[in-house]
């Protein structure tokens, strides 16, 4: 990461030809001041002050590498903001009179970023490194997630409809959301549930007090799966493997005791897959689904087709996500006519009031999760363990403020039945 951290220019004349560079000028018509700690009083509580002699590093790190350079100079304390969230919102919102975003909308004018899009345009990274996200995410202690994802473990959007938006309800907009998969699937006793992504058994925490049915649930992570069979170790017909959705199903089916499945769940996983991977994903669903079967996606996009995620996201976070526009999912579905799209929702609404209360929970539980983040830092891009939180924080507001400005990224719903027999 210090390769990406270029050394402060402390002199006027550049600090004046900074000011005069275009990126300032576009932060301004976002509202946004790049001030310094010795003109703090005038800012607002989305502007970024930045350490004394601190602010042309800052500045070059984002216009290089927007996001991700953003990010690494939050992280090293290079800059401070009283509301991330609201920073970022402005950061993605569409700047009316130009009718654009030129802050991160535009291609990339850099050529490391450039460089990132041709890598996932000529390779098929999203399935060739597919166990990345899984060692440097979802292998991170279980304390951490149980530090912030609140009762549920469900590392997804929760439903906010009719609730008051307040960390308290965390729970109950989780709870909502599996109640709408659960009439969306149409969940009866004797189904037999493929759960693409189980996580930490959100789902199957949820149907076992609710029906009598065969779940089996997939994850290439092995801290998850250890975890889940852990927990569900007394739950006859519940089944927890260390598949990739990219391979065939048929071995585990065997190993469950059957044959077929009657209902598929992606929730918030199918983006891992790569978007030019998705027919065949769910090619590998329809051949072990019953004809009368229901497949259900609940998948995180984008309001256009794009490569890859946010520099950010797509370095430290979830590594080689793809994001999908409703557009490709539609092609995914329809390919060799497996599927037929029969509903469709957008709930992108819904995640910045969920991305809020994981944030004040990772606050509220630091204490309790900082020893288990120190015995794995020096595993982390990270130097100390100060670092990580702050790299922790600015993923949880920078998600709820990306969510806010209702532009780039949205939440899709998907539900579709089987169309002809493979």
């Amino acid at each position: 990461m210090n390769s990406l951290l270029f050394d402060a220019l402390g002199d006027q004349s550049k600090a004046h030809r900074w000011r005069k560079d275009g990126i300032v000028q576009q932060l301004a018509r976002q509202d946004i001041q790049i001030l310094t700690e010795s003109e703090a009083t005038a800012a607002s509580p989305w502007d970024i002050v930045c350490q004394n002699g601190q602010q042309n590093t800052v500045l070059k790190q984002f216009k290089t590498f927007k996001t991700l350079g953003l990010g690494n100079t939050y992280i090293k304390g290079l800059w401070r903001c009283d509301r991330i969230d609201l920073l970022c919102k402005r950061l993605f919102d569409l700047d009316h009179k130009a009718k654009t975003n030129s802050i991160l909308f535009e291609m990339p004018n850099s050529l490391p970023l450039i460089l990132e899009q041709a890598l996932y345009r000529l390779f098929n990274v999203s399935l060739m490194r597919q166990n990345d996200v899984a060692k440097a995410h979802y292998d991170l202690p279980t304390a951490l997630y149980e530090g912030f994802l609140g009762k549920t473990m469900k590392y997804t959007t929760g439903d906010w409809t009719g609730l008051e938006r307040s960390p308290e309800n965390l729970s109950a907009a989780q709870i909502q959301n599996l109640d709408y998969w659960a009439a969306q699937l149409q969940l009866q006793d004797g189904d037999i549930v493929l759960d693409c992504g189980c996580g930490w058994g959100a789902l199957p925490q949820y149907l076992q007090t609710r029906f009598d049915l065969t779940y089996i649930g997939i994850t290439i992570s092995d801290s998850q799966a250890k975890y889940c069979r852990s927990k569900f170790s007394n739950s006859k017909r519940y089944f927890f493997y260390n598949h990739s959705y990219h391979d065939a199903y048929a071995d585990i089916l065997s190993r469950s005791g059957v044959d077929q499945i009657t209902k598929c769940i992606f929730l918030e996983t199918i983006e891992h897959g790569g978007t030019r991977n998705w027919p065949k994903i769910l090619r590998h669903v329809r051949c072990v689904m019953a004809q009368e079967g229901t497949l259900g996606i609940q998948a995180i996009g984008t309001d256009h087709p794009v490569l890859v995620s946010d520099p950010y996201i797509n370095r430290y976070i979830f590594q080689h996500l793809s994001l999908g526009s409703p557009s490709q999912l539609d092609r995914a579905i329809e390919c060799d006519r497996q599927f037929i799209k029969y509903s469709e929702n957008n709930m992108a609404s819904s995640y910045p009031a969920t991305l809020q209360a994981w944030h004040y929970y990772f606050q509220k539980n630091w204490l309790k999760i900082q020893p288990h983040i120190e015995k794995i830092v020096d595993t982390t891009p990270f130097q100390t363990t100060e670092e990580w939180k702050r790299h922790w924080e600015f993923y949880l507001l920078f998600c709820q403020g990306v969510y806010a400005s209702g532009t780039y990224p949205q939440l899709y719903q998907l539900t579709a039945r089987p169309n002809f027999y493979l």
